[in-house]
């Protein structure tokens, strides 16, 4: 399942294997796919979810319990706040500025902003109003954070997160409900909007929408979009099977997706390769907001 991708087109997720592990995976460009999996023989899986432009990784992996991960060309690094019993990084932007969510107990979730987190910059928590459970799953350069929030009546609801720390609830262009999952440098965010089915849809920064489905998916949860309009995500096949894809959303030309699959992706990470391929067409529709 891919998750994020960057301004060059690399792509990370990860996939399950036969024997019920999930193991991380970095797709490049021309297909092929490298692996990654926490060290130590206590780790149980690892996930990565986002990737900036200099490469740097992060994700979660678990032992006895869950961790956020960075991974950069000098190593693995733990992300763990403090007194957290549970910690996921779900995205990363070019400075290196992390979000994700914590856990200190079994009360709910919390998000957090960790800025240039490599060289341990500061952090700051955050709940969204009226939040039992606050998920972040998206940062871009400007400092603005993508996520769903849980309310006290256990409805879950999209957020976006200015850099003044200002929350603004987000729904269908009609009052479907929507997932927040991933933003661009541009303030265009995708995710998923909920009617009769499970759409993809992008967000331009006015408000206007474009949803669309891919042939072959009987469901589509984008989770990332880069600056060139490359948006990743996952295919829910009719069989309960998912299969990844990368689409291309540009108001200049038609929408496309292609299969993220290849040769030499196969011949490196077979489960991974056959865990990411939609050969599927992108069909869009534009709707804007209800003026209700």
């Amino acid at each position: 399942m891919p998750f994020g991708i960057n301004n060059l087109g690399q792509v990370v997720g990860w996939f399950g294997n036969n024997n019920g592990d999930d193991h991380g995976f970095l797709r490049n460009p021309d297909g092929t796919i490298s692996t990654f999996d926490a060290l130590g023989s206590s780790v149980l899986y690892t996930r990565l979810f986002g990737i900036n432009d200099s490469g740097v990784m992060v994700g979660e992996y678990r032992e006895a319990q869950v961790f956020g991960l960075m991974i950069s060309a000098q190593g693995f690094f733990g992300v763990n706040p403090l007194g957290s019993v549970s910690t996921s990084v779900h995205g990363i932007n070019s400075s290196g500025d992390i979000v994700g969510t914590f856990r200190t107990d079994s009360s709910g979730l919390h998000g957090f902003i960790q800025t240039d987190a490599l060289k341990a910059g500061a952090r700051t928590t955050f709940d969204a109003p009226g939040a039992q459970d606050t998920q972040p799953y998206g940062i871009n350069g400007a400092g603005m954070v993508v996520g769903r929030f849980v309310d006290a009546a256990r409805f879950a609801h999209a957020f976006l997160r200015d850099s003044n720390g200002q929350f603004t609830i987000l729904a269908g262009p009609h009052g479907e409900r929507i997932t927040a999952n991933g933003i661009n440098n541009h303030g265009q965010i995708v995710g998923s909007l909920f009617d009769a089915g499970t759409h993809g849809f992008v967000r331009e920064p006015d408000g206007r929408f474009t949803v669309f489905d891919l042939a072959g998916c009987s469901s589509v949860s984008p989770s990332g979009i880069n600056d060139s309009g490359q948006i990743v995500g996952r295919c829910g096949l009719a069989n309960g099977l998912d299969r990844g894809f990368i689409a291309t959303s540009s108001d200049s030309s038609p929408p496309r997706a292609k299969p993220m699959s290849g040769d030499s992706a196969r011949r490196k990470a077979g489960s991974a390769a056959s865990a990411a391929r939609c050969k599927c067409a992108m069909v869009r529709t534009t709707r804007s907001p209800s003026r209700r």
